[in-house]
This record gives C-alpha cells, sequence and structure tokens, in this order.
C-alpha cells in the first residue's frame, strides 16, 4: 500500500488494510510539506512516543530496530508513513476494526515536538496489541463487499455491481475461514465472475475495509478491462485430422 498524506483531523480507511487512521495536530499548526532542513530549523520534528506498541510490530512498520525509532526524531510525513505502514502490519495480523492513532503535538521555536503512536481495538484495553502467537479474534461483524467498478462499460452496471457484492458476500461468509482469508476468496469470486463475462483481463482490489456497527464493509475496486471475443481457433495437427475431431478434442 502507497501511504499518501493525510489532511488534519480527518480519519482516513485505506486497503489492504485498510484500517482506521487518525491523525491529531495539537497546538500551533505549521504546514504539513516542507524541506527537512526547513523543516528542522523550526522544530517541525518529533519525539516518538509508542510504548504500547511492541517491539517486533514498530520494528516492522519503522524498518528499522524499535530502540533506534524510538530515540530518533522524526518529520511529519515520515511520521505519517510510519502509522500506514503500523495499521497494514496490525491488518496482517487480523485485527481489522483496529485503529491506529497518531497525535502530533508541535514544539516551539526549534525545540522538537511530540509524536504520540497508538493502537486501539474495540473490545480490547487501548494501545494494547494482539501477538502474533495469540490467534485471531472472533468475528464481531459480517463482511459485505461494496463495489466500485471503473469505466462506464456493461461491467459497470448496476446488475452487475449487484452481482459482484452477492459473489463476495457469499465467499465472505463460508465457514471456516480466517479474516482474512474470507476477504480474499470474496475477491477471488468477484475476480471469477469477471473471468466468465469475457473479461479475462479484469482485475478486482480491496480500496479499503470500514468497520459499520455490525458490518465490516470490504469496499472492492473493480477494473474490467475491455471483454474478449474468441474469434478463431487452430490448433497443431488439424491437417492430419479431421476438422470435426480436432474440434472434439478440444472441447469446441
Amino acid at each position: 500500500m502507497r501511504p499518501l498524506p493525510l489532511p488534519r483531523s480527518r480519519t482516513v480507511a485505506r486497503s489492504a488494510g485498510a484500517l482506521a487512521l487518525s491523525l491529531v495536530l495539537l497546538g500551533a499548526a505549521a504546514p504539513a510539506a516542507a524541506s527537512p532542513d526547513r523543516a528542522a530549523l523550526r522544530g517541525d520534528r518529533f519525539a516518538l512516543q509508542a510504548a504500547a506498541i511492541d517491539d517486533s510490530l514498530l520494528s516492522a512498520a519503522a524498518e528499522e530496530p524499535a530502540p533506534a525509532a524510538r530515540a530518533r526524531l522524526w518529520g511529519r510525513l515520515e511520521l505519517e508513513a510510519l502509522a500506514s505502514r503500523l495499521r497494514d502490519r496490525v491488518a496482517v495480523r487480523g485485527s481489522l476494526e483496529a485503529a491506529v492513532r497518531l497525535v502530533l503535538h508541535p514544539g516551539g521555536g526549534s525545540s522538537p515536538g511530540e509524536a504520540t503512536l497508538r493502537v486501539d481495538h474495540p473490545d480490547a484495553a487501548p494501545g494494547a496489541v494482539p501477538s502474533r502467537a495469540g490467534g485471531e479474534r472472533p468475528a464481531r461483524s459480517n463482511l459485505r463487499g461494496a463495489i466500485r467498478v471503473e469505466g462506464d462499460s456493461a461491467a459497470g452496471s448496476a446488475d452487475a455491481r449487484a452481482a459482484y457484492a452477492r459473489a463476495f458476500d457469499r465467499a465472505a461468509a463460508a465457514p471456516g475461514r480466517a479474516r482474512l482469508q474470507a476477504i480474499a476468496s470474496g475477491v477471488a469470486a468477484v475476480r471469477d465472475l469477471l473471468l466468465e463475462s469475457g473479461h479475462y483481463a479484469g482485475d478486482a482490489a480491496v480500496d479499503s475495509i470500514v468497520p459499520d456497527g455490525a458490518t465490516t464493509w470490504v469496499h472492492v475496486g473493480v477494473r474490467p478491462g475491455g471483454a474478449v471475443t474468441l474469434e478463431a481457433f487452430e490448433q497443431e495437427g488439424a491437417r492430419a485430422t479431421r476438422p470435426s475431431a480436432a474440434a472434439a478434442i478440444a472441447g469446441v
């Protein structure tokens, strides 16, 4: 997933992800984008406070040892990218309803500010993170597909979108599957429908995952591409074999 700069005071859910990510700015406001040198001169650097996040998770998201990540100063955009990667890591561990929260307290003058990063789970104490060995918690909500089709072809009609959503819902609701496996099965079912309709170059992918009470909506982007029509079929050896026999062998 490619991290994007987040607007102030806004909650964003992205793919893959796909968890809620909140960015809260407290204190004096500062421009969101600036060169590292200028940012450092005006104190747009932050000390990271992530005590509630275990070292393995923080190290994977920061792409450096956890002690080093906690010891150095971070830029604003670096922290937003870190929060996005942390959100992805938490999603991979199976916690789809968790929220990654980044709170920035800008410093004064050339003094660094403070950045607090935590993971909140709806059924656990704030900041708690499930261990990799702890397994996945029981599902708390139903997975439903929300379909967005690119382009204006027949593959993007209301009937087609409804068919994609039904295929996703049926596959995701199959028993005996973990949450991420259920989502993958739903996306695969949408791709199968594209193939059945002749859209062999089509694709489907998760845009975002949005918890909403008893339902977790999986927003799926569908790119159908152009339909493919078989115009001719040629099989080696047909010159020595009767055309009707060659066609029967090929199943045509």
